[in-house]
């Protein structure tokens, strides 16, 4: 799962369609339920962190946060 779901849902997280956008980060919060503890920090929470962070599209920002809130 973290070797081949993670980074294909991880880029569609910054798809130009919003709906892509939404699913993607929907399957996020869903991957992080299945994911062991210890595995959440390391290999999800950098891809929400980038997002939240991402000073080229607001939306990415919003749902980056969104995501992280969900998973804390």
């Amino acid at each position: 799962m973290l070797q081949e779901l993670l980074p294909i849902v991880a880029a569609l997280t910054t798809d130009t369609n919003p709906q892509v956008r939404q699913a993607a980060m929907e399957s996020l919060v869903e991957l992080g339920k299945l994911l062991a503890h210890e595995d959440v920090q390391p290999h999800l929470l950098p891809i929400v962190k980038s997002l939240a962070k991402d000073t080229t599209e607001e939306e990415h920002r919003v749902e980056g946060a969104q995501v992280r809130h969900v998973l804390h």
